[in-house]
């Protein structure tokens, strides 16, 4: 674009905004002004009229509670300029206007565009909000003011509303708010009237409060949370602190409780107490004050002793019921709130995060607030389902990325014991970090970085499950935080303070980097340090990802500075959407809207769940490597092993261990055992006293110790398998390798463009010109439909695109499909033996060099020795070695002895387990939002691709290696098929046949990062050396004993 233009357009734009500074400038332009008669923030509770009410915690019991969810009506404009301006008069006429959903988003109800880009959807100018594309929703309903209402003071609560907000009552202003993600109060006493009132809501999509609101979701628009009416007495309880103080050796603890008490009638003479009630099981521990006032407002202090507190932590969520009552002087109540109350204390020692005392390990996630279906209207039951998922996955801690949550989430993290680092609902990435342009650094907009944090804090104060403030995300530094940060220290004693931005400066408790290496952090917490370093975002988990995860752990285990991290993310944030044929699918960024709207794609895919909370195999890594229980051989010749326990306040007593040792599938010992007691963050050397076993050649045995539940835990059942171990005993032994020589005779039959051999029961068929086999015939079945051939190229990756590697790696994608037969020959070595030997230029990779040997045995066996030389040594590293092949649709149920049963691959498969599994190949895809690489498997010693009758194909090899089964082609699941276009689970349709993918080797996915960092280089594969591997390609048929098959050694 000419730079004269572009000078032009900022000028006019400048102009533009400071011309409304000349004059009023709206609300929602204004950084200064976020609201207009919006309540201060309080603490989360609801407040009832009888204890019976309160103890049940449902406000709809409450008959001083009205819900205003539901259908409204409702009017959407594309631009300001356009929206109804006096919808609100109680005249105007509404009656053609559609209806809608709230809470709801406009865009997921067929209003505008749903939007998903990193960074801003409009022009990253501070405080120039969007004019000509910013749609206005205007909302109205009527509804009718309960009777025994009318001596009470009247409240209306906005859950959230994105992203600034005009009320109108009865045709009046009653106030303004923005800061989507935090409540929005007002007092509408004084609007109200008996009867019918109504309710006008003018929501911008837009405005100031945007550019602090960055963050990397869809950017939708609404009312997000449920909005509702409450009436309460001139007399109230305003707000309260709950503050729980535990002595050094925890064995004694305090209920600091400061409860504020409001009059709105100064003249009300009767006197009132206040009256505080802490309680578990049979305990129980109370106090009553008098209420004085000054002036309006009373402010009592209760210090409540506990001795010998239940302590709260996510491994034992123990929690105590706090009543705070305010009564008259008859003592009756006027109202009572209740809220749950946990004993911990948090601090940072020693340059480490302790909780009770335990330097605690956070292996957390990052969760968005994302339905699939609802946008950013979340559940209960969808709380439930995360909590569930997270605690069976051995997951103990959520960062609120990027905003507070929905209350109900803290409550629920309370109760079942999830540690969570609470986040102000501040974002300005798309201004950069630069000290100049960081809003974080600005003076005007200081006034808006405090009220989103004092509103967090203040609301989610007594939540125990919140261990840590976070001031925000990816919002540069400045003075803004360093006040933040003051702030909250001032307020909350009870916590430590963290942002990632501040990096090493003083205001931050915690060095909280994202997607710091291994190395990066290991080089932290090789000296000694005052703070603890946690990663906020690791492990970017975007597509098939999660790679390297064990090594991460193994680092932050071995230095006592490094306590964990949040992987990027929990839920892959696609929105359900439904083809014309009617096939749903997942959408994301670029789905929606116009051809140039700004997007990131599918950016927002990085989770470890499905949308619709599906489980992605990565999850299953996860678990493994979060479970906090372990195991070491000792001398596994006799059973001896020592068991680890990871846990900080749980004894393994509390579980049941069991063991087992399998061959081959088959079940050859099981045991348990009794009586175990192993502390916590100690181990014990145990024997297992498992039987002698006389091992069979050529069969593995493998050892598996379980850490099972004894009793019901929340959503976990009794039983459940918390966490494992395999180990492989030393007990194998080889088998002699077969006698080829007494395997029946070959013909050979070598003709100018083929070569034919013939055999007991099959038939071979391999064309000359093109180096392969076209046919492989046997008991009348036809065994290939494509030949085995070279094959070094993967469908990408996400990590893969992002860190371009699909581009540098190009080279391979074609090098064995299109490569040229310079030589070939055969020859019969014995009656039973025949050699073809092909030597193949590999396309475009610097005239490297495959040599194929194909051995065919009498046995009907066809061999493949495969030796490559590189052409250069600088060829860019492989994305896999090995061959691929096509075999009719019929031959679709797998059988393999390797890591399974889910996805795995080199630098992903500590999840997985080495057993005999069985699925079909249809089973093994993995439908990934944007289609890729996907279906591996490793470490595997055997496979047999069998139709209904058994009969099929069987691969070997004399080294482990790795595969994929499918219905689809790698082609199908490459984006570069498309011109670069991305694709989507509907364009994935299964082929009649099944393509076979033999790797010895296969690029690890990697997961530092989706935009640069390759996978860890031991998983890397380099083609700048020489690399030699086979297969052996075996017919079987129904009668076959595959495992005494899989014994066989053949030796050429």
């Amino acid at each position: 674009m000419n730079v004269k233009i572009v000078s032009g357009l900022l000028v006019l734009m400048l102009t533009s905004t400071l011309s409304y500074s000349q004059k009023e400038m709206p609300e929602w332009k204004n950084p200064e002004v976020f609201g207009i008669n919006k309540l201060p923030a309080r603490a989360h509770f609801f407040p009832f009229s009888t204890i019976e009410q309160a103890e049940s915690g449902d406000k709809k019991s409450s008959e001083w509670f009205l819900s205003l969810n539901g259908t409204w009506k409702f009017n959407w404009v594309r631009k300001p300029a356009d929206r109804p301006v006096n919808f609100y008069e109680m005249n105007y006429d509404i009656n053609d206007w559609a209806d809608i959903e709230v809470p709801g988003n406009w865009e997921l109800q067929g209003y505008g565009v749903p939007i998903y880009v990193k960074r801003y959807p409009f022009l990253p100018i501070a405080g120039l909000v969007p004019e000509d594309y910013n749609p206005v929703g205007s909302y109205r309903r009527s509804f009718e003011l309960p009777e025994d209402w009318k001596d009470r003071r009247i409240y209306i609560q906005f859950g959230a509303v994105r992203s600034a907000f005009y009320l109108w009552v009865n045709g009046k202003k009653a106030g303004y708010s923005q800061g989507c993600k935090l409540p929005a109060e007002f007092d509408l006493t004084d609007f109200l009237q008996k009867g019918s009132n109504t309710i006008a809501v003018e929501v911008y999509r837009w405005s100031d409060g945007s550019f602090l609101e960055d963050q990397d979701f869809w950017r939708l628009s609404g009312m997000d949370r449920d909005v509702y009416l409450y009436a309460r007495p001139e007399v109230q309880i305003q707000d309260y602190f709950a503050a729980p103080v535990l002595n050094e050796n925890f064995s004694n603890g305090y209920l600091n409780l400061h409860v504020e008490i409001e009059r709105y009638q100064p003249d009300i003479k009767t006197s009132y107490e206040v009256k505080a009630v802490l309680s578990r099981e049979k305990e129980t521990y109370a106090d009553i004050k008098k209420v004085e006032f000054k002036e309006s407002n009373s402010g009592l202090d209760f210090s409540l002793n506990v001795p010998d507190p239940k302590l709260w932590s996510a491994e034992k969520p123990h929690l105590y019921h706090l009543q705070i009552s305010l009564h008259n002087e008859m003592g009756d109540i006027i109202e009572v709130i209740q809220s749950k109350v946990g004993f911990r204390k948090v601090e940072i020692e020693g340059g480490q995060l302790l909780v009770n005392g335990q330097p605690v390990y956070l292996k957390g996630v990052n969760r968005h607030e994302h339905d699939h279906i609802k946008g950013h209207v979340i559940s209960e039951a969808s709380m439930l389902k995360d909590i569930e998922l997270m605690k069976n996955g051995n997951i103990n801690a959520v960062r609120t990325s990027h905003y507070p949550n929905d209350p109900r989430w803290y409550e629920l993290c309370d109760e079942y014991g999830i540690y969570v680092v609470d986040e102000a609902n501040i974002e300005s990435h798309g201004m950069g970090y630069d000290e100049e342009n960081t809003l974080g650094n600005k003076p005007l907009w200081k006034a808006a970085h405090m009220d989103r944090t004092v509103r967090m804090v203040e609301r989610d104060k007594n939540f125990p499950s919140i261990i840590i403030w976070s001031l925000g995300n990816e919002a540069g530094d400045g003075s803004n935080f360093e006040a933040t940060y003051n702030w909250i220290k001032k307020r909350d004693h009870s916590r430590p303070v963290q942002y990632e931005r501040t990096e090493l400066l003083p205001h931050t408790d915690i060095v909280c980097p994202m997607y710091a290496s291994i190395d990066d952090i290991v080089s932290y917490a090789s000296s000694p340090q005052n703070r603890p370093l946690i990663l906020c975002e690791y492990e970017h988990s975007m597509g098939n990802s999660t790679g390297n995860f064990k090594e991460y752990w193994e680092a932050i285990e071995k230095y006592k500075h490094l306590q964990g991290g949040f992987i990027w993310d929990w839920v892959d944030q696609g929105i359900l959407q439904k083809t014309d044929d009617g096939e749903e699918y997942w959408a994301y960024g670029g789905d929606f809207g116009w051809d140039d709207i700004r997007t990131s794609n599918n950016f927002c895919l990085n989770g470890i769940v499905d949308p619709d909370r599906g489980l992605h195999p990565a999850y299953w890594e996860v678990k493994k490597i979060y479970q906090n229980f372990a195991v070491e051989p000792v001398d596994l010749t006799v059973g001896r092993v020592k068991l680890i326990n990871k846990y900080f306040f749980r004894n393994l007593d509390e579980f049941e261990i069991v063991w087992e040792i399998k061959a081959g599938g088959k079940d050859i010992a099981t045991g348990k055992l009794e009586k175990i007691s192993i502390e916590p963050q100690s181990d014990e050397v145990v024997d297992l006293n498992f039987p002698h076993i006389s091992p069979e050649p050529g069969t593995e045995y493998f050892l598996k110790i379980s850490l099972l539940t004894k009793n019901p835990e929340g959503f976990i059942p009794a039983g459940y398998q918390q966490a494992w171990e395999q180990l492989q005993l030393p007990i194998t032994i080889p088998t002699e390798p077969l006698d080829i020589t007494e395997f029946p005779s070959l013909e050979l039959d070598e003709q100018d463009a083929e070569i034919i051999i013939q055999g007991t029961g099959f038939k071979i068929k391999f064309d000359k010109n093109e180096g392969k086999l076209v046919s492989w015939i046997h008991q009348g079945n036809e065994l290939i439909k494509t030949a085995p051939l070279p094959n070094f190229w993967r469908a990408p990756i996400d990590n893969d695109r992002g860190g371009d590697f699909d581009y540098f790696a190009n080279s391979w994608r074609d090098a064995g499909k299109k490569s040229r037969v310079m030589d070939l020959g055969v020859e019969q070595i014995s009656k039973n033996r025949i050699e073809i030997n092909v030597t193949r230029r590999l396309y475009n990779v610097m005239a490297s060099i495959l040599e194929e040997k194909y051995t065919i045995l009498g046995n009907g066996d066809i061999v493949i020795d495969n030796h490559f030389f590189n052409g250069s040594f600088n060829l860019y590293t492989m994305p896999r070695i090995g061959i691929r092949m096509q075999l009719p649709n019929e031959y679709r149920q797998l059988t393999w002895l390797g890591e399974g049963p889910y996805e795995n691959y080199s630098d992903r498969n500590e999840g997985t387990w080495i057993d005999q599994f069985s699925s079909s190949v249809e089973e093994q895809y993995v439908a990934y939002i944007r289609p890729q690489e996907n279906a591996h498997k490793t470490e595997v010693r055997w496979l047999t691709l069998t139709n209904e009758d058994g009969a099929g194909l069987m691969v070997m090899s004399r080294h482990k290696f790795e595969f994929n089964a499918l219905h689809n082609t790698i082609e199908d699941f490459d984006c570069e098929i498309l011109d670069g276009d991305l694709k989507h689970t509907y364009d994935i349709k299964p082929r009649e046949l099944v393509e076979l993918n033999l790797d010895y080797l296969h690029r690890g996915l990697g997961g530092t990062d989706s935009w640069g960092a390759p996978p860890l280089e031991k998983y890397l594969i380099p083609a700048t050396k020489q690399h030699k591997y086979m297969f052996i390609l075996r017919p079987v048929s129904k009668d076959d004993d595959i495992n005494k098959l899989s014994k066989d050694r053949i030796e050429l």
